[in-house]
């Protein structure tokens, strides 16, 4: 059974070393890759250097937890970044056989950040004077990767629709009508969308570990209880989390021409996790029956 304690940290830290090592060798080959690396490629690995980035800080402060209950809120809060990760990954490798669309679907998440940076230059804090604030501007409009992505710079910048962006995409990979088109692109629509898999219709239940996730992320008065639950209740949302890293990386690991040998203890450490919290599910069966 799953306890929360001394036992599972260190279960979970071996997992964790072992996902970083193997997108550590996933990487590698790539490291030395002549630019620009194909956006397919580049986004995989961009995506799972974020992974292992909340994997290093969990495996940190599972170093202070148990004992220290309270760390159970931050680690929470790495698990989540994860989820976030891993049902993006999830949900672009849906659509890695049409690039347009896939490249479509990335540029729609560009979309926040060009308008964090257009607020930092408006509002002085990357510059000074109103001139070099305008020229900054007008510097990050014509960026390359910004440019296609603005319909308009005057009186303000106005981004092109989403339909306009995803002109070139396969309708039928995305799951949508033309009537949808101009949709977001959030986590909830990636859950939607993978739910519409067979094959990854199981790991779309990542989105409720992500839901759980949120609720350390923002305070309310209710969601303060989470820090009373039992320690095991949030340590078996680890262990599912995990279950979505290893099958996310093993996935993108084929795309990234990953050796077999690897691939294969991908599997192995999934089957593992699965059969722990099988055998957990189990354990509470019975005990409920006593």
């Amino acid at each position: 059974m799953i306890h929360g304690d001394l036992k599972d940290r260190d279960i979970l830290k071996r997992y964790i070393e072992s996902l970083i090592g193997a997108i550590n060798a996933i990487e590698q080959p790539h490291d030395a890759q002549p630019l620009p690396i194909p956006i397919i490629e580049q986004t995989y690995l961009d995506l799972i250097r974020r992974i292992k980035a909340s994997l290093m800080g969990i495996l940190a402060q599972l170093n202070y937890w148990p004992e220290h209950g309270e760390m159970k809120v931050p680690i929470t809060l790495l698990f989540r970044s994860c989820v976030t990760d891993v049902l993006l990954l999830l949900y672009l490798k849906t659509l890695e056989e049409h690039e347009a669309t896939f490249e479509n679907e990335v540029k729609l998440l560009d979309k926040p950040y060009i308008r964090f940076v257009e607020s930092l230059i408006a509002t002085g804090q990357l510059t000074g004077n109103d001139e070099d604030k305008a020229a900054a501007l007008q510097a990050w409009y014509a960026d390359e990767k910004v440019a296609p992505l603005i319909k308009l710079t005057e009186p303000q910048m106005e981004f092109l629709n989403n339909a306009a962006l995803r002109a070139t995409s396969d309708l039928d990979l995305l799951k949508l009508e033309e009537r949808e088109l101009k949709s977001s692109l959030t986590t909830d629509s990636q859950y939607k969308h993978l739910a519409e898999h067979d094959d990854l219709k199981s790991l779309s239940d990542l989105y409720w570990l992500y839901k759980h996730g949120s609720q350390h992320e923002h305070y309310s008065r209710l969601g303060s209880r989470f820090f009373h639950l039992p320690q095991w209740f949030e340590c078996l949302q680890w262990y599912k989390v995990l279950v979505g890293c290893f099958e996310a990386v093993r996935l993108v690991g084929e795309t990234l021409s990953a050796s077999e040998v690897l691939l294969e203890d991908l599997r192995l450490n999934v089957g593992h996790l699965y059969q722990r919290l099988l055998e957990h599910q189990e354990d509470q069966a019975a005990a409920a029956q006593q």
